[in-house]
Formats: C-alpha cells, sequence, structure tokens
C-alpha cells in the first residue's frame, strides 16, 4: 500500500513535469516554426493542449500543422494520463473502504459455517 503510494506520487509529478515539458515544447515551436510571440505561441500551446482549440490562432505551415496533431494527440494521451490517474487514485480509496467491509463481513460467514462443519 505504502508502496503504491510512493509509485502514485511519483507517477503525479512525472506526469505534472510532462504537462509543462510538452507546453515548453510547443510554446518554442510555435515561437521559432511558426514565428508568433512567445506570448501567442504559449497561449496557442496550453490551448491547444486542453482542446479548446479557439481557432482565433493557427499553424500556418504544412509543418506547425502536422506537429498540432501529434502535440494535441501526445498532449491528449498525457492529460488523460493525468486525469486518470487521480480519478483512479480516489476510486481506490473509495473501493478499498467498500471492500474493506465486504470482505471483513464474508470472513465473518466463513467462520460461523466452518463451526457448523464441525459440530
Amino acid at each position: 500500500m505504502h508502496m503504491a503510494h510512493i509509485i502514485f506520487k511519483y507517477a503525479y509529478h512525472l506526469l505534472f513535469l510532462l504537462v509543462i515539458i510538452t507546453i515548453a515544447i510547443g510554446t518554442l515551436f510555435y515561437h521559432y516554426v511558426e514565428d508568433m510571440s512567445l506570448v501567442d505561441a504559449y497561449y496557442f500551446s496550453v490551448v491547444t493542449l486542453v482542446t479548446v482549440g479557439y481557432g482565433d490562432i493557427a499553424p500556418k505551415t504544412d509543418f506547425g500543422k502536422i506537429f498540432t496533431t501529434i502535440y494535441v494527440l501526445v498532449g491528449i494521451g498525457i492529460v488523460g494520463g493525468f486525469i486518470s490517474t487521480i480519478v483512479s487514485k480516489g476510486a481506490n480509496r473509495f473501493s478499498k473502504k467498500v471492500d474493506y467491509h465486504r470482505s471483513s463481513d464474508y470472513h465473518s460467514d466463513d467462520s460461523h459455517s466452518h463451526h457448523h462443519h464441525h459440530s
């Protein structure tokens, strides 16, 4: 249990770091390749990553468009993983409580049935 908590914490930090790295790569890419200002590039990276895609800024070059599709797919994967990690952490905590109650009921029933067999 403790080990899983450490792994989760590590995965959580790692995913958060990946999100930041992805946005940084996107920002630099759009700044240099698409000739956007750093603010526009950063804005576009975040908006694209969160898949809102307002469409007020769009890549002009073919390379930029191809990069955007890959960037979005990778981004969705990272953000999805990030969210599912948080959600499964919460779900695990909930299901463990339920399982605990279930298994204790099961064990008490079990011990009764054993007594009957012995008598």
